[in-house]
């Protein structure tokens, strides 16, 4: 134990000094005779306790207990005041507010002074102790606030890196809540639908759905929310009208609040890369089985998955017979090892092989040049491969079944090869090209393709006839011939490789099937221009018999278009509701314009020759033969949901969607406009009928659509 006792007399030194070595002979004595050296010998010594006189000249008692407490190091050094005056009340006081832990009196009693020495070594350790634990909780909390801010630091780098991902994938994302309303949308989908961020928050996945009807995306946000997950196709409406199709995947978040994370992928190229690749198929179809080699495709386990006439017949089997053997049925085993170990190089190497192979023929074994290439999935896996086999035994037959399948096609041909210094060379070409083209090619024999055909020199064709001829595979396009007035010709061009280095190109004028489409196109437009043309003339001759209710069928047309285009009905399905709005009444052309225009009550008799002008309207529209649901439409425009109307009583689950708009707009609008017996009853009196008969007479999604176009959506009738 150290011991600092710090006093101005030398002789209180002494004593001090002399009551410790006999009372305590282990402790060290060091001693200072002014407040400043006291001080620099504790901060050299660290002692266990001080023992400070009140009483010094220039630096008093308190003053050096205020160093020291003041002091980081010295803080937990126990100071014990040494008075002269016991009774000095002040003083204590003092000292107790400098942070002094004791007191003694002179003269000093030894064993006092001992056991306060024993007592505050004890403090200092405890003092030292609680500082040692509140610098490691000190430690402690600093290093969990660092992992705190790392934790909070890494979250939100993960929150900006999920965002960039958002922003950045070329698929789109939505944030739907539980009722459908889309709450985030990433630039991606915004590219796609032609909305800004702006325009899609707060929209109804229903407003975007150009396929679905607002329940079945009711039941896809159910099935995820019971299931967990959902992936469907469909099709979304851009904002221009335009349709494109998606493949949706669909996710609950897992913090229970019902909202949902999909993401759309346009698949729109998608298809019609399907489309164009069965179109290919079917061409390969019908150039494999014209061709006299064997073509063939194997999935991974050897099995066949396609096969050509050619090979079919060399085995003997019947069409289709070998699809799902493999060539264990018909070679013998060590042959089909061959064959076998070919087909791996292909598959392992990612790249198309060429080998001789030996094959059964029909008059025994010939020797064919295979050509083999790897088949991939959409992803790139290898998942098969897919052979060519020319028999070569004969190579000039072979040369003229070749010649003989171009002279044959019902397509132009064009061949050509990759020469040693992988230019694109013109080898041949079939009379049908030369009948197509105009053009005699034997001049351009040996030619590169830029010298023989200039036109083509750096297209995109060059490039993809090099890249087939040297890689294999196949690429289809459709060109244009022009002149100075422009474009003169459509040609259809499908380039494949027949051969190592390879390739042909087919192609055939589709001109004249361009400008038919065309036609057809326009004739359908001038049609549907002339129908909707003639139903607005008839509709307008229909209402003359009635000048008290002139206009009615237009307005409803009006309203009942409105409401079907607010519930997100297709553009098909609300044309027809139009016409048939327009068309409503028209079977009262059969009632007697007296009735009509009748300003008292109906008799009973005159009543049922009202009503029967539904059916005659059926009758009218029938006779005429429209398409679609036209007629049934106006003939159920008087039946109501609970089978309270008229002709025929006709309950909900009857009744068409188009039936249920038009019986709604045609009840406001009656409503709401004059009558020969009565004056207009208003638009507040329309609604409360609707909304009061909504879920029996009427249907309640309709009834609650109306309501929004003439409450929220701002409908108006027009004028008429």
């Amino acid at each position: 134990m150290k011991i600092l006792a710090i006093d101005d007399n030398r002789d209180n030194l002494t004593t001090i000094e002399a009551l410790i070595s006999e009372r305590m002979p282990e402790a060290t004595v060091m001693t200072a005779e002014d407040g400043a050296s006291g001080i620099e010998i504790a901060r050299a010594e660290d002692p266990d306790v001080v023992l400070l006189d009140i009483v010094m000249p220039d630096m008093d008692g308190f003053a050096v207990c205020e160093a020291l407490k003041a002091d980081e190091t010295l803080r937990s050094v126990p100071v014990i005041f040494v008075t002269a005056l016991r009774t000095d009340s002040e003083s204590r006081r003092r000292a107790l507010q400098v942070g002094a832990e004791g007191f003694l009196t002179k003269p000093l009693d030894d064993i006092e002074l001992v056991a306060q020495v024993q007592a505050m070594a004890k403090v200092k350790m405890a003092n030292r102790y609680q500082a040692l634990k509140k610098s490691e909780l000190a430690a402690l909390v600093a290093e969990r606030t660092f992992e705190l801010e790392q934790e909070l630091a890494e979250r939100k780098r993960a929150e900006e890196r999920h965002r960039t991902v958002l922003e950045t994938t070329r698929d789109g994302y939505w944030l739907v809540d539980a009722q459908g309303r889309i709450l985030e949308a990433n630039s991606a989908y915004c590219e796609a639908s032609g909305y800004s961020a702006e325009e899609i928050l707060g929209m109804r996945v229903s407003d975007l759905e150009a396929v679905e009807t607002s329940e079945e995306t009711s039941a896809h946000i159910e099935r995820v929310r019971t299931r967990g997950e959902e992936r469907f196709e469909s099709q979304h409406r851009r904002k221009d009208g335009t349709r494109f199709d998606v493949e949706i995947s669909v996710t609950p978040l897992p913090d229970g609040s019902g909202r949902q994370a999909a993401f759309l992928r346009d698949i729109t190229e998608r298809k019609r890369v399907a489309e164009e690749l069965r179109r290919t198929l079917r061409l390969l179809e019908e150039i494999s089985d014209s061709s006299g080699s064997l073509i063939y495709a194997l999935d991974a386990d050897g099995h066949f998955v396609f096969t050509n006439k050619a090979l079919e017949k060399v085995v003997g089997a019947e069409p289709g017979g070998l699809i799902g053997l493999t060539r264990e049925a018909f070679l013998p085993q060590e042959v089909c090892a061959e064959h076998r170990a070919n087909d791996l190089k292909a598959v392992e190497s990612g790249e198309s092989q060429t080998t001789e192979e030996t094959n059964q023929g029909a008059d025994g074994p010939h020797v064919y040049l295979s050509v083999k290439s790897p088949l991939r999935d959409s992803d790139g896996r290898v998942f098969g491969v897919i052979g060519v086999s020319t028999d070569i035994t004969d190579q000039k037959r072979s040369e003229q079944d070749l010649r003989a399948l171009l002279d044959n096609a019902p397509y132009g041909a064009h061949l050509y090869e990759l020469d040693d210094d992988d230019r694109l060379v013109f080898i041949g070409a079939n009379h049908k090209a030369e009948e197509i083209l105009g053009l005699d090619h034997v001049p351009l024999f040996g030619k590169t393709l830029e010298e023989a055909f200039p036109g083509n020199a750096g297209t995109e064709t060059a490039v993809a006839y090099q890249r087939v001829a040297a890689e294999g595979g196949t690429w289809e396009t459709e060109q244009y011939a022009y002149d100075a007035e422009g474009i003169t010709g459509v040609f259809e061009v499908y380039a494949f490789s027949f051969g190592p280095r390879r390739m042909a190109v087919f192609f055939r004028d589709i001109t004249e099937k361009r400008k038919l489409q065309e036609e057809l196109v326009q004739t359908s437009q001038a049609l549907a221009q002339s129908l909707s043309s003639i139903v607005e003339i008839v509709s307008q001759v229909a209402e003359t018999r009635d000048p008290y209710t002139a206009g009615h069928q237009q307005r409803v047309s009006e309203l009942a278009t409105f409401i079907s285009q607010e519930m997100g009905m297709t553009p098909e399905q609300t044309e027809e509701i139009r016409i048939a709005a327009l068309l409503h009444d028209i079977g009262k052309m059969s009632v007697p314009a007296e009735i009509l225009s009748k300003p008292g009550a109906l008799s009973p008799v005159e009543f049922e020759l009202i009503k029967a002008h539904s059916e005659a309207g059926y009758r009218i529209i029938s006779t005429a033969r429209m398409t679609g649901d036209v007629a049934e439409i106006v003939y159920q425009h008087h039946e109501r949901c609970d089978g309270s109307g008229y002709p025929r009583g006709l309950k909900v689950e009857e009744l068409l969607p188009a039936s249920k708009v038009l019986m709604v707009a045609d009840v406001v609008e009656a409503m709401v406009s004059h009558r020969p017996y009565r004056a207009a009853l208003g638009r507040d009196e329309a609604l409360a009928e609707i909304e009061l008969g909504s879920g029996t007479r009427y249907d309640p999604q309709v009834v609650a659509s109306c309501l929004r176009c003439m409450t929220d959506k701002g409908f108006a009738f027009s004028e008429v």
